[in-house]
């Protein structure tokens, strides 16, 4: 008997296969779930990142309500819907909740989802500003390779790119550069990497910026191109000095191209005028202008179909627009003034100007009391008291061109004086021989004649004489002509003046001054004000060959007013007292207010150290009540951070740029941003008032002035401490 035969047949599984979670949990799950289920968690974590830095968290179910229906829509598993829930978005949910459903396929999800959605339709300013802020919290900007020690130029090319005015000033450069044909490597890799900084990304990046090292590289500067190619710890504001000198370099030479250009158009012009005089050979006067026209039209005849912009201009319509297009002033020169008296004499040498890219600013010492240091028990300083330190009366050692001048006419009084009583006394004897030789014994004439001729004064000794009486009148009339020493040498080259070549010969006796006082102020502040604070200190116990690093706290604002360091309309001659006598005034040039774009700080020792730059990011608007976004960036690392973030750092440079005063924002504004900064001002004003003297630095042997910058116009004078 045959046993039956049993048959199988295969047939596929009803689910589909399950490993282990992750490889590792004892939990089966199909690979596709797996894979599902991380890209959600990976979207959830970063949106959660993304919302948690930019203060958003409230709206976190309408993202995650937006991202898993994109997910399953792509993937076919109909709408999902948020179940409605009273707990709080920013707590923890319990675990027993269920926050995902299976919607109907055929009923859309009208909710809260839905009713966000249909907000955005609204005027109202709530659901743009949410999904501006979402697209701001999820972009990202690039940071820079570190490639070898080159912290300290990340940091200084960070802080440029949040300088509109710099941007703004790089693109008249290049289209100067265009219009004249003059290449500008540098200036062409720095606005291609201040774009990229600030163009948004979708995701973490970092930049390597090879083309503008390799630019710098290229420069005449030997400084700058050892900087940038040693690959050892710099200084950043060294690069940030050479960076700008480059930058300006460029622009000096468009400056020469356009004037050799413009010099060859004028050359032509002047051949094509001196070939055509309007008179003729007979001495008739003959108008050019019907033939040159006519000829200038005969020109253009076969060239009818060239564009107008190609078209030939007139050879007798210069264009002065041109050299106009060229930029001549960096966006970072300010114009500094600089006042030297003589406290001997009263003695004011002229008011010098000169341009400086950056001001740098010196710390007070690390135990020197400040009024911000008694206010908040720190050793911290503020910026407008470095400001202060810096405006303030030095005394100096200087060599008084006035007192120069009177101790020379007193030489030459004094050799005038010796001349006089030599000549005299030789005419004297002179005579006394010539008399004695006049009534000698049984006329013996012969026996004094020797005497005579010794005794005769010399005609070298009365030319001697006569330049010495020169030199004396010469010297009296410029001290009574009250000029100043750049006056008279403005004088002294005029042929046409009374005083030319007046000091020619006249070697000045170099006085030095047993008190002077120098001071510098703010002449023409520029539209980017760059302030260096130098942190060296040097003494003979610390190491490196006795320098070492002033770590001492300086506190900035984001609004800085300068009018009370600017010079105003009234300048006085008073060694004694400041500058400007109506600085800060109501009868000044009126207040200048600088808002902060970025900041570079420094972390370590003076000769080692990290270079890290917080900027504002783009966009870059001009309305001061516009909310801005701050980011601390080291090298390749980028990371948001608040405002309070940004103030409470130390900063080793830092970059304002000029702002229009009616954009300012309101008083209440104001307070509710700064945490009560304003009230404190005023306490402080307060204060200071009641004190009736401001806390500075005091001269052991000389007067100082000591100016109270930081407070009221009205209230702004000069005090004495003998």
């Amino acid at each position: 008997m045959t046993s039956p035969t049993t048959a199988f047949v295969l047939v596929d599984p009803p689910f589909r296969q399950s490993y282990r979670l992750l490889a590792l949990l004892p939990f089966p799950a199909p690979i596709l779930h797996q894979a599902i289920g991380i890209l959600v968690s990976l979207s959830l974590a970063g949106l959660l990142a993304a919302l948690g830095r930019n203060g958003s968290l409230s709206e976190f179910r309408f993202h995650i309500a937006d991202v898993m229906s994109t997910i399953t829509a792509g993937l076919g598993l109909g709408a999902l819907s948020l179940a409605p829930s009273a707990t709080p978005i920013n707590k923890p949910r319990p675990s027993s909740s269920k926050p995902l459903r299976r919607a109907p396929p055929t009923r859309s999800p009208v909710g809260t989802h839905a009713a966000a959605r249909l907000g955005a339709l609204k005027p109202a300013s709530t659901s743009p500003k949410r999904s501006t802020q979402t697209a701001d919290a999820e972009a990202h900007h690039a940071g820079l390779r570190n490639t070898g020690n080159t912290c300290f130029f990340n940091s200084t090319v960070q802080s440029l790119a949040s300088v509109p005015a710099l941007r703004s000033h790089l693109d008249d450069v290049i289209h100067a550069a265009e219009r004249w044909d003059v290449p500008t490597p540098v200036t062409d890799a720095l606005v291609e990497l201040i774009d990229a900084l600030n163009a948004a990304q979708s995701r973490a990046s970092s930049i390597n910026p090879t083309a503008l090292v390799n630019a710098l590289r290229t420069m005449n500067s030997s400084p700058l191109r050892s900087l940038v190619s040693a690959h050892q710890q710099q200084d950043a504001h060294e690069l940030f000095v050479l960076l700008s000198s480059a930058v300006d370099d460029e622009m000096l030479a468009i400056s020469r191209e356009a004037k050799d250009q413009q010099a060859q158009q004028e050359a032509g012009l002047r051949a094509l005028i001196g070939a055509s005089l309007p008179w003729n050979g007979k001495g008739v006067y003959s108008d050019p202008s019907l033939s040159h026209s006519r000829s200038h039209a005969e020109s253009l005849a076969g060239q009818q179909h060239l564009p107008a912009s190609f078209l030939p201009a007139s050879p007798l319509r210069c264009r002065p627009e041109a050299a106009e297009s060229i930029p001549q002033v960096s966006p970072f020169n300010a114009l500094l003034a600089q006042r030297t008296i003589c406290l001997d004499c009263g003695y004011m040498e002229a008011i010098r100007h000169f341009s400086s890219e950056e001001i740098s600013l010196s710390l007070p010492p690390r135990h020197q009391a400040t009024r911000t240091s008694q206010m908040t028990g720190t050793n911290a300083c503020s910026l407008e008291e470095c400001l202060a330190m810096w405006c303030e009366l030095e005394p100096v050692e200087w060599i008084c061109w006035h007192c120069s001048l009177v101790r020379t006419r007193d030489r030459a009084k004094v050799e005038v004086l010796r001349l006089e009583a030599s000549v005299s006394s030789a005419s004297a004897v002179s005579a006394r021989a010539s008399q004695a030789n006049g009534h000698g014994v049984n006329g013996e004439a012969g026996s004094s004649a020797l005497p005579l001729e010794g005794a005769k004064p010399s005609a070298a000794k009365k030319k001697r004489l006569r330049e010495a009486k020169s030199r004396e009148s010469r010297l009296a009339k410029v001290l009574s002509s009250g000029l100043s020493e750049d006056e008279l040498a403005a004088l002294d080259d005029d042929p046409s003046s009374p005083f030319f070549d007046i000091l020619h010969g006249i070697k000045l006796d170099k006085h030095p001054s047993r008190m002077s006082t120098k001071q510098h102020m703010l002449s023409r502040p520029p539209r980017v004000l760059v302030f260096h604070l130098n942190r060296s200190t040097f003494n003979a116990t610390s190491g490196w060959g006795g320098a070492s690093k002033n770590d001492r706290t300086v506190l900035f604002p984001l609004l800085l007013d300068v009018s009370p360091f600017c010079v105003g309309g009234s300048l006085g001659t008073d060694g004694r007292q400041g500058m400007d006598l109506e600085a800060g005034s109501k009868t000044s040039m009126g207040k200048r207010y600088y808002r902060l774009c970025s900041i570079t700080v420094h972390y370590g020792g003076h000769s080692f150290g990290h270079y890290v730059s917080f900027r504002r990011l783009p966009p870059f608007s001009s309305d001061l009540g516009q909310e801005e976004r701050w980011v601390r960036i080291s090298d390749e690392t980028v990371r948001p951070c608040s405002v309070e973030d940004v103030l409470a750092q130390n900063p080793y440079m830092l970059f304002y740029e000029l702002i229009d005063p009616s954009r300012l924002p309101t008083a209440a504004e104001t307070t509710n941003e700064s945490d009560g900064r304003v009230e404190q001002v005023e306490k402080d004003e307060m204060l200071r008032k009641r004190e009736g003297k401001a806390v500075g630095y005091r001269a052991g042997v000389r007067p100082r002035i000591v100016h109270r910058w930081s407070s009221k116009p009205e209230s702004r004078e000069a005090s004495v401490h003998l």
